[in-house]
């Protein structure tokens, strides 16, 4: 490779109008410097030599507008080498969009990654390019888990890990272009160019980027969303369909499983056509009207077959699952589930109950011959196909405890995933510092402080403006080096206030529809200003626990201490008794040191702790992990202080507590023993009488010096 190689090529980029930054030569293939300042402004011709005139070795590319609408769809080496990449080039051919790839992969910018990925390079025409997707994934091998999830793996086997298809690097994103090198990337191998030269790219439409994406969400191995159409039993512990009932009854909506959705009755009567697969099998459908794309897919999912629609030019709601029933339903029937039932079992489809039941006797949950219609009351010869409402939707039986979702980590020894939970600290301690930690370590999946997590999508309500957030989440992803992508973590600034139930119900179904599944609400008394915090507690963590259950993961509401006691929630006693977790925050004044405590658990032993610190970095704030030492030292030597101004007196731990404003007991007896295992205090008494005064050493010492340094 000539020397000037990496220089040539970011010198033709340049000169295409896209904005180029050095990479760091550590593997980490991350940007060099401080690079987020060429996210809006290009580099001059000055910079750009400056950087790679001397021979460096590794050439980004920072993408979205300040690029002319630059944008990279990878797919990763895993899913070239799985065979993910020949199914996508199927799917394209089916779905009539060739010239649309060969756009892009023959006249285009093409190259291959040192893992075996593929970087397609492309500029959108007529649409602004969003930040940086995760479009597809698949559970990891275990030959492909690191030591921490191994860790994890060993006490929880069923826990999946996931490992990223394809992707993409959009406004604010940025990425690593041949011919870069050596110790760019950590196999020292080689960036390298498939089609196409540095500074040419092809442009496409928004239309065909949509097209195209929606294929490559094809090749997402996720699991699916809970089912909000099917004639079932309707809440999250809701039994699978069954083929038949325990008396022989078998449901129009169970009997038409049975039909293909090219039928009639379903996709085919619509004019919808097949554009790929069999009857039977995975599909790809397009919706009538259409002559280019894929417009939905059926078979995806091995336990239920279900539709999913991508276009809103149709009667269905996009990217929601629909059983056959429930699409039945919707083209016939406007959606109304009862109508359709009625004409299902006209047209002869499902069997009736026994002669001799009733729907007191058959109901989802009622044994059957257990209960009898009140007199008066005339059986009907069918059962109502009506969905059930009411109390009756909330009863589960015994069996069916076993399968509702369980509790686990979501953030190891700090936070638990399926609660309701609250942390608590005071003003200005950084209790937004951490919780935004936490959102930007599980929306990515990056351990926090050294604690495995369980990535997921995250949902970041903010109730005092959102200047600052920019460069809290840019200091975060600068010191743990990982980006925050836009479909990962996003925020909600000063929405309706929380006292609005309507709030509630549009904060869950946004949560759904993003797919999230961690929401962080940041505080209660900014989301919820005219909220009583004593006479509306009960309220809101009933609010907070149904959004939980609803988004089947972790909501958790920042919240202040109560007045004198920095360990207790501020309001109604029901802002703890009533939530599953409670996380509290306190520290000491004038320390940047933060002790973290699990004051109530969903699952395990309460009163673990943690020690933080707040550390000055990348224009913020950042958080690291400490240990009781760091915290200990500051206590001592304010402890010491006192001691050289009072040299007659002795104090118990109790009154060092107060004089000095020490928050925990704990603390304060930790840092007095450690003066005293460092012959600067004596103690007299026994255990819990002991009191401390400073010893004959520090005595002759002087007031101003100490060992360690200690003045």
């Amino acid at each position: 490779m000539p020397e000037t190689a990496v220089a040539d090529a970011a010198t033709a980029w340049r000169a295409a109008g896209v904005s180029v930054v050095p990479t760091r030569l550590d593997g980490s293939k991350a940007p060099m410097g401080t690079w987020k300042k060429y996210i809006t402004d290009l580099p001059t011709e000055q910079d750009v030599a400056a950087w790679f005139g001397q021979g460096h070795p590794g050439l980004g590319l920072v993408c979205g507008q300040v690029s002319g609408g630059l944008e990279m769809l990878e797919l990763e080496g895993r899913a070239v080498a799985g065979g993910q990449l020949d199914r996508l080039i199927e799917m394209v051919t089916a779905a009539g969009l060739d010239e649309v790839w060969t756009r892009l992969t023959r006249t285009g910018y093409v190259e291959w990654t040192p893992s075996g990925g593929m970087h397609l390079l492309y500029r959108l025409a007529d649409a602004p390019v969003p930040g940086n997707q995760k479009l597809a994934r698949r559970p990891a091998a275990d030959d492909e888990l690191t030591t921490d999830e191994q860790s994890v793996r060993a006490d929880r086997p069923d826990v999946v890990f996931w490992r990223v298809l394809a992707e993409t690097r959009g406004e604010g994103g940025y990425v690593v272009v041949a011919p870069s090198h050596g110790p760019v990337h950590p196999s020292g191998e080689a960036w390298t160019i498939v089609a196409g030269q540095p500074g040419t790219v092809p442009t496409i439409s928004g239309d065909e980027r949509e097209q195209l994406f929606r294929l490559v969400r094809l090749l997402d191995e996720h699991p699916t969303p809970p089912d909000p159409v099917a004639a079932t039993v309707p809440g999250p512990f809701a039994a699978p369909a069954r083929p038949t009932g325990p008396d022989g009854h078998l449901s129009p909506g169970d009997a038409l499983e049975a039909v293909d959705w090219g039928d009639q009755l379903l996709l085919g009567g619509a004019g919808w056509h097949r554009v790929a697969g069999q009857p039977g099998s995975y599909s790809t459908w397009r919706r009538p009207g259409k002559n280019l794309g894929i417009s939905a897919t059926t078979g995806t999912d091995p336990a239920r077959d279900r539709l999913y629609v991508f276009s809103s030019s149709t009667p269905f709601e996009t990217e929601t699952p629909y059983t056959k029933f429930g699409a039945y339903a919707q083209l016939h029937h406007d959606g109304d589930h009862k109508a359709a039932a009625q004409q299902l079992q006209r047209l002869g489809y499902g069997t009736p109950p026994a002669a001799a039941a009733s729907t007191f006797a058959t109901g989802p949950f009622a044994a059957p011959g257990a209960l009898t219609p009140p007199p008066g009351l005339t059986t009907p010869t069918t059962a109502d196909p009506a969905t059930p409402t009411g109390f009756k939707t909330t009863l589960i039986r015994r069996s069916q405890l076993r399968h509702l979702p369980r509790v686990a980590p979501l953030i190891h020894s700090a936070l638990s995933l399926r609660v309701s939970a609250v942390l608590v600290g005071a003003t200005g301690l950084g209790k937004t510092f951490v919780a935004l930690s936490w959102a930007c370590s599980i929306a990515t999946g990056t351990p926090w402080l050294g604690n495995p997590v369980e990535q997921l999508k995250t949902l970041y309500v903010v109730g005092e403006g959102a200047s600052g957030l920019d460069a809290r989440v840019t200091a975060w992803e600068e010191n743990c080096g990982a980006r925050v992508d836009d479909d990962d973590l996003v925020f909600s600034v000063k929405p309706d206030s929380l006292s609005n139930p309507h709030t509630w119900q549009d904060m869950r179904e946004q949560a759904l529809d993003l797919g999230c599944r961690f929401v962080i609400l940041d505080t209660f008394s900014s989301l919820a200003p005219d909220a009583d915090e004593t006479k509306d507690a009960a309220t809101i963590t009933r609010r907070l626990s149904d959004l939980q259950a609803g988004i089947d993961g972790t909501a958790l509401l920042i919240h202040h201490p109560g007045w004198g006691d920095s360990g207790r929630t501020r309001g109604g006693y029901q802002l703890e008794a009533n939530v599953d977790e409670v996380i509290v925050l306190s520290g000491e004044k004038d320390s940047d040191l933060l002790e973290m405590t699990r004051k109530k658990v969903k699952e395990g032993a309460a009163g673990e702790t943690q020690w933080l610190r707040r550390k000055e970095a990348f224009d913020s704030v950042i958080i690291e992990a400490a240990n009781a030492k760091d915290a200990d030292e500051p206590v001592s030597d304010r402890i010491y202080d006192l001691l050289q101004r009072t040299p007659n007196a002795r104090f118990s731990v109790p009154q060092l507590v107060t004089e000095l404003e020490i928050k925990h007991r704990s603390t304060a007896l930790r840092a007095v023993e450690k003066l005293v295992a460092q012959g600067l205090a004596t103690a007299q008494g026994s255990d819990g009488r002991k009191t401390y005064g400073l010893s004959q050493h520090a005595r002759q010492a002087g007031p101003f010096t100490a060992p360690g340094g200690r003045k």
